[in-house]
């Protein structure tokens, strides 16, 4: 072991290898952000490893410190090359597990004398075996892409399989005590580490086209349905002749072969009340009946099943989908003849729900052979279907209860603003209080004439929770559809892992040039991390954010300046990131609450609003809200509301 001085460090090469490693890292970093697999972390881990070991013999030389460094710097190349690959990591266990034993016996062999004939330099040739069998396995699964950590050891592996052969045998042959491998060889190694990270902005670059090519997809359709929809419920036309249209959209959105919508009929039955293309039977069919095309669809249009006969009878009870992209010879459909127009060889079905209102029932089905459903059109079904809810619901708000006649129009021009109001009230969510460590709750207080508001809470992992309030211009129709809208593609961005300003930019980017400008809304979103009690928040228009801290009886007022959502196709939503402690409070609110007038004119504004936070601080969120309320009707008197007032409170107890 040589001790070096400061200009022999200095000198040598290990300056320049702890800058090569410092930039590999720096893009590690980078990517780590948006790495939702962990491989990030490993190679930052492995570049730990690398930057301690050329540190420290840069200034105490020593052949043991290389065999024990590289000893775990092959161990993390082998969990990077072999951990995304199920079937290999048995492989990977061994391996790990024969390196600690040698890793053990080298140290209990230069450290403590054990009386093992044993040369060290033969420690050398295991690292060449562990590179060997890196190389073995990754050629193995090279063409298994099917994760973006499967793609990335597809395209790194022959280099990082090069380079670190060529790395542990020149070990062997040269020794780690060569000037040239110390100065050549052993930084050269470290290039796959850099083609690793270029490989991984690659792969987040094809995800990210990919991603956004899926949403705006998904989103062209629900713009589509918003479209075909949207007139109907103005026109006034009869139920009947909306889910016609609504059944008919899914269907070729999905590129189905046919599809039904059914309604509760009672409390105990559903029924078919749309029909489009071709759709089988699912169950046995009456001995008596033809097995002739036309007698079979006549049949299906006047089907009638129990809750929790067949699969759309269960799915009518218990409001679960259900998705089976190969259907022939599934045990769930009756085999009810052998002609091809019977045959079933995909489906998938989806609840019409409201919060866990079961309003009907919407199944698809494919018939063509070969033809399935993909995940991508499970997705869409699902999305469309949480959109086409609220039409159903908008036409048919007891057909819960069994009660109102299809027949009717609805809602036309005379019931336009009922329509508007059961809309809207769709959009508040009434599942606030719903999430262990956290206390929520909302209160909307709406005017007549005025923007419409929407609330929300989007349970995106068992660690995190969003939520959401949004107000759009305009009182007509398409202002209450827009909010319908943009909750659908809310729930369907809210649980991916992308940041809250994140996932504003992607709303904005799909929901831009769909969406009338006059009534593109404001929105305010804030992310709990219910096990670190941090919370993301990020707003595209006029709305704020109030936080209240327990612990120094004081509040932060936090708000960004920012255009609507839609307003224009580029956005750059940021984020803010705060630490929450127990008792603390996060208020957003609408600029109806500040903007509350009174009799002579004057706004309630956000001192007022502050007072009325620091008075029930002690409280839970729903009591807060209520006091925010009374404090606000208090103000009013008897003035005329003049907008939507709605406030989302969060407390971390």
């Amino acid at each position: 072991m040589n001790a070096h001085s400061v200009n022999q460090v200095v000198g040598s090469s290990v300056v320049a290898k702890l800058i090569l490693l410092a930039c590999i890292a720096s893009l590690f970093l980078y990517l780590r952000r948006k790495d939702t697999e962990g491989q990030s972390s490993a190679f930052l881990a492995l570049l730990g490893i690398l930057v301690v070991r050329d540190f420290l013999s840069a200034w105490y030389f020593s052949l043991h410190l290389f065999y024990i460094s590289d000893i775990f710097y092959l161990g993390f190349a082998l969990v990077i090359l072999l951990a995304p690959y199920d079937g290999s990591r048995q492989v990977l266990g061994l391996i790990i597990g024969f390196n600690v034993v040698v890793a053990a016996l080298f140290v209990g062999v230069v450290v403590f004398d054990l009386p093992v004939r044993l040369p060290v330099g033969t420690f050398g040739y295991v690292l060449v075996v562990d590179a060997f069998i890196a190389g073995l396995v990754s050629f193995m699964n090279r063409k298994d892409r099917s994760t973006s950590g499967r793609q990335l050891v597809s395209l790194m592996w022959p280099l990082a399989v090069l380079f670190l052969l060529s790395y542990t045998v020149l070990a062997v042959v040269m020794g780690y005590d060569d000037p040239l491998f110390l100065g050549l060889v052993m930084p050269l190694s470290y290039c796959w580490l850099f083609a690793a990270a270029l490989f991984s902005l690659e792969i987040q670059d094809a995800e990210l086209v990919s991603t956004l090519a899926y949403y705006e997809a998904a989103i062209d359709s629900l713009y589509t349905m918003f479209l075909s929809t949207g007139p109907v419920l103005e026109d006034g036309i009869t139920g009947q002749e909306v889910l016609e249209r609504l059944n008919g959209i899914l269907v070729s959105e999905t590129g189905a072969d046919g599809g039904v919508i059914l309604v509760p009929d009672g409390d105990e039955f559903v029924t078919v009340k749309a029909y489009t293309g071709f759709f089988p039977p699912l169950l046995p069919v009456p001995e008596r009946l033809p097995r002739t095309a036309g007698d079979i669809e006549a049949y299906m249009k006047k089907a009638r099943f129990g809750l929790g006969e067949g699969i759309l009878g269960d799915v009518a009870k218990t409001g679960k989908n259900v998705y089976c992209p190969i259907g022939e010879r599934d045990p769930r459909f009756a085999a009810n003849g052998s002609d091809e127009f019977l045959r079933i060889t995909s489906f998938m079905a989806v609840p019409l729900m409201i919060e866990d209102k079961i309003l009907g029932v919407s199944a698809l089905i494919r018939t063509s052979a070969g033809s399935t459903f993909k995940e991508a059109d499970f997705d869409r079904f699902k999305l469309l279907a949480n959109f086409g809810s609220f039409v159903v619901n908008s036409v048919f708000p007891s057909t819960g209860s069994g009660e109102g006649n299809i027949e009717d129009p609805k809602p036309g021009a005379a019931g336009m603003d009922g329509a508007i109001e059961i809309i809207q009230q769709s959009t508040l969510s009434r599942r606030l209080s719903r999430c262990p460590g956290l206390s929520m709750d909302a209160m909307t207080v709406p005017a007549p004439g005025s923007v419409g508001v929407y609330h929300d809470l989007i349970q995106a992992r068992k660690d995190r929770i969003i939520g959401v309030i949004a107000e759009a211009g305009g009182r007509e129709l398409r202002a209450a559809l827009v909010l319908v809208m943009l909750k659908s593609v809310l729930h369907v961005l809210g649980r991916t892992d992308k940041d809250m300003a994140a996932v504003l930019n992607w709303a904005n980017r799909v929901l831009h040039g769909i969406i009338d400008t006059n009534h593109a809304p404001s929105i305010g979103i804030v992310c709990m991390n219910l096990l670190s009690g941090g919370l993301e928040y990020a707003n595209a228009g006029r709305l704020s954010l109030l936080v209240y801290r327990q612990a120094t009886k004081s509040l932060d007022y936090i708000s960004r300046v920012s255009v609507p959502i839609g307003k224009e196709r580029v956005s750059d939503y940021e984020r803010i990131r705060l630490q929450l402690q127990t008792g603390d409070l996060a208020v957003m609110y609408t600029s109806g609450v500040t903007g509350c007038l009174d009799g002579q004119g004057n706004q309630f504004g956000r001192n007022a609003l502050a007072r009325a936070i620091v008075r029930h601080a002690d409280s839970n969120a729903g009591e807060v809200a209520a006091g925010i309320r009374g404090a606000l009707s208090a103000f009013r008197g008897t003035a005329i509301q003049q907008t939507d007032q709605t406030v989302f409170v969060i407390k971390l107890e």
